[in-house]
């Protein structure tokens, strides 16, 4: 990385000839002649500049750095004919053609890179669009040739020459930026497509916040082996797969969920995570347990990253053929995809059960051309045969889709009336009545007729039954609200000197529900023959073999809470999280650790095994006296022979410094007890939309402010766990739990 502007600021005008600080490189200077219309204002991360269109700009002082990538947001005031626009410019400021390098613009409403030397370039019409942020990425290798990424997704590529010129921001010549720009970032070499999703995904939340725990110590050397946790819904999770036998996410595990039946009825789900189509039979699984896979058609769509894992890229032309059967003829059902529209116009069909051939159809479920009774262009819309007439049921949204932005999309019909459903929320009714077509034509993922999809699907759903409002948006929320972790081991008490590690081993991946598999994937890609488990997410690390964590006495975990739903009132919330670890065996007698409390009340969590059924331990707290207060009534009863949790709330610890003893009552060398564990009550700071990028070679930054914690606590003294001894491995896993209730509140930025 050669230069790096967060462009944050007070929110107030900027003077002309103010400087423009620089994360990383030279700063620049604030050109305004004018002195009005330059000002720092809401950005997508944080603050960001607006620039007037008139006279305003970035001077960075003549640097000619080696451009390879360069990565911005954009927000657009308005596109017009004859309108340009240079978000960033290389070359002379007279923009002449002696000069010209290369440049990023907005021209009459499309986006272009071009280079200006060799006369080729890239455009991409309708994009970015007014009003709203988009994330535009050029990536230019040694040979010149040019490639351009809007929302993470690679468009379209060009051949240049490799020249750098005087890179300037906001202006070339007599043209100036008209809108606002944000989190400038400029590398002398070319971005990988993994490095440019890294960076959409850590900065597109619109909201974000990271929860780091505490270091926890476990009193001696040893192996970390797990990652569990228990969030309120499921999140950045596909759904669960229903082969070998139906199987449905419960409350019990996922308390925030409408109901424990939300699987049921599903006759197709294509998660759409395969590669490699070639047009074979059965290639394109469909894991509903219904046998529908399919296969790719008139042109092959191709796998792409996709809004979970893989999707299905069409480019205008593909289609996936799915082969009817007698559960896909269906007067009630539910069609339900994420979409990422390409820029274009025209009908573009997402789902349908037609004929390739043949416009005569069952259902057709795409984005509008525009005619007034299908609805506005771009808008979702579902045309079905009605009584034997095309198009005799309507339903359409009010949307626009096509904004290279990832959607949720639902239609249902009950018999009575259909609804189209945009990212969880109901946006168009249309009631009814009478008898659906539901001949034999095939399923078309993507294609149709004429009305091709253009972009990417992905988790697309089937039910022969209506979903309620409720089921629909939990599909929503389970792709737009998530929970990531990163895990590191450490020697040293703080935890300076472990290394964050997500599912590939470096710090540029993160653990998810994503992960929870049956097949479990490092991360940079998930296979399609894994299976979709629909219990709680439980990640063993020997399952991901990029991943190495030294054994050591202490470790730490971060949570990274995002939400991408602007509509609905609380974000993601984690409830308890646990690393899993292999103990040393304790002692018998009197064990005991410190501890300062800063509230009224707390409770105490305690994790041991044994091998014999005969075990107990006493609780005592010492407030200093000397006289050790027992707390619990009777002794911590047996737990069976392979251990579990014992919880005590003491409710008035006071607020100085408090020791807390343990009394292994039974002289049982094989007992173990696994060190305290208070809970932490968190509220992350989720007034900030992603995070701040930074070098892809360091970790991501915190956004939180630190956690609001009931206390600290010391190691178990007299454990008789020796730190120099190598531990002794039980033949189970112990968990250290830290419970928490981290409850992901909704705040514009500011």
């Amino acid at each position: 990385m050669v230069a790096y502007f967060h462009l944050n600021g007070a929110v107030e005008s900027i003077a002309n000839g103010e400087a423009i600080p620089a994360a990383i490189g030279s700063g620049g200077t604030a050109v305004n002649p004018n002195g009005v219309g330059m000002s720092y204002a809401a950005g997508q991360l944080r603050e960001g500049i607006v620039f007037d269109g008139i006279d305003d700009s970035i001077d960075l002082g003549g640097v000619t750095p080696s451009v390879g990538s360069v990565s911005l947001w954009v927000w657009l005031n308005r596109v017009g004919s004859n309108d340009s626009y240079p978000l960033i410019y290389a070359g002379n400021d007279a923009f002449d053609g002696n000069q010209w390098s290369w440049g990023i613009y907005v021209y009459e409403g499309a986006l272009y890179v071009i280079d200006f030397s060799a006369g080729g370039g890239i455009n991409v019409p309708g994009t970015p669009s007014t009003g709203q942020w988009t994330h535009i990425v050029m990536v230019r290798n040694d040979g010149g040739a040019f490639k351009l990424y809007i929302n993470g997704v690679a468009y379209s590529t060009a051949t240049g020459v490799a020249t750098n010129r005087v890179l300037r921001i906001a202006k070339a010549g007599s043209y100036y930026f008209s809108g606002a720009l944000d989190e400038i970032a400029v590398w002398s070499g070319a971005l990988s497509a993994a490095d440019v999703r890294t960076l959409y995904q850590r900065q597109s939340p619109k909201f974000s916040g990271t929860f780091t725990s505490r270091v926890i110590s476990v009193g001696a050397t040893s192996p970390w082996t797990s990652l569990s946790w228990t969030p309120s819904s499921p999140g950045f999770k596909e759904l669960p797969d229903q082969i070998g036998g139906a199987q449905n996410e419960t409350v019990a595990n996922y308390s925030a969920l409408p109901t424990d039946t939300i699987m049921n009825g599903v006759v197709g789900l294509w998660h759409l995570d395969g590669s490699g189509w070639s047009g074979a039979a059965g290639e394109i699984a469909d894991s509903s347990g219904h046998g529908h896979s399919g296969n790719a058609v008139a042109g092959a769509a191709s796998r792409t990253n996709g809004k979970f894992a893989g999707a299905a890229a069409f480019s205008g032309s593909a289609a996936i053929n799915v082969d009817d059967g007698s559960d896909l003829r269906m007067q009630t059902m539910t069609l339900a995809a994420w979409i990422q529209v390409a820029p274009g116009a025209g009908w573009r069909e997402i789902v349908g059960k037609d004929n390739y051939q043949d416009p005569t159809r069952n259902y057709w479920f795409g984005l509008s051309y525009g005619y007034a009774q299908y609805g506005a262009a771009g808008r979702l819309v579902l045309l079905a045969q009605k009584d034997g007439v095309n198009d005799g049921l309507v339903a359409f949204g009010t949307t626009a889709l096509d904004d290279a932005r990832w959607h949720h999309v639902a239609v249902t019909t009950d018999g009575a009336t259909a609804r189209i459903y945009v990212d969880g929320q109901e946006e168009g009714s249309t009631s009814y009545s009478g008898i659906l077509y539901n001949g034999g034509e095939p399923i078309l993922i993507g294609g149709g007729s004429a009305w091709n999809f253009g972009g990417l699907i992905d988790e697309l759903g089937i039910w022969s039954r209506a979903l309620s409002a409720a089921e629909v948006q939990s599909l929503y929320l389970r792709g737009a609200n998530g929970i990531r972790f990163q895990v590191r081991t450490c020697q040293s008490i703080d935890c300076s000197d472990g290394i964050w590690q997500g599912p590939d081993g470096t710090n540029q991946t993160y653990f998810s529900e994503l992960n929870d598999n049956a097949v479990p994937a490092d991360g940079a890609d998930i296979a399609a023959n894994d299976s979709v488990l629909a219990g709680l997410p439980s990640l063993s690390f020997a399952a991901f073999p990029p991943v190495n964590f030294p054994n050591a006495r202490y470790a730490q975990y971060r949570a990274i809470l995002e939400s991408y739903d602007s509509a609905a009132v609380d974000g993601p919330a984690l409830k308890r999280v646990d690393v899993g670890y292999t103990g040393c065996l304790m002692t018998d007698g009197f064990h005991y650790f410190d501890a300062q409390f800063l509230g009224s009340g707390v409770e105490l969590s305690f994790q041991f095994g044994y091998d014999a059924s005969n075990v107990g331990y006493d609780l005592y707290r010492d407030d200093g006296s000397g006289a050790r207060e027992k707390l619990n009534a009777q002794t911590i009863p047996s737990l069976g022979a392979f251990g579990g949790t014992y919880s005590f709330f003491d409710a008035t610890p006071g607020s100085g410094a408090v020791q807390y003893w343990l009394n292994d009552l039974y002289a049982d060398s094989t007992s173990m007890m696994y060190g305290p564990a208070i809970p932490q009550k968190v509220i992350p700071d989720m007034s900030q939309p992603g995070a701040n990028l930074s070098d892809l070679a360091s970790s991501p930054p915190d956004l939180a402010v630190a956690p609001v914690t009931d206390g600290s606590i010391s190691d178990m003294k007299d454990s008789g766990c020796n730190v120099a001894a190598s531990p002794v491995s039980p033949p189970w896993p112990i968990l250290f739990a830290v419970t928490l209730i981290a409850f992901a509140r909704r705040r514009r930025k500011s």
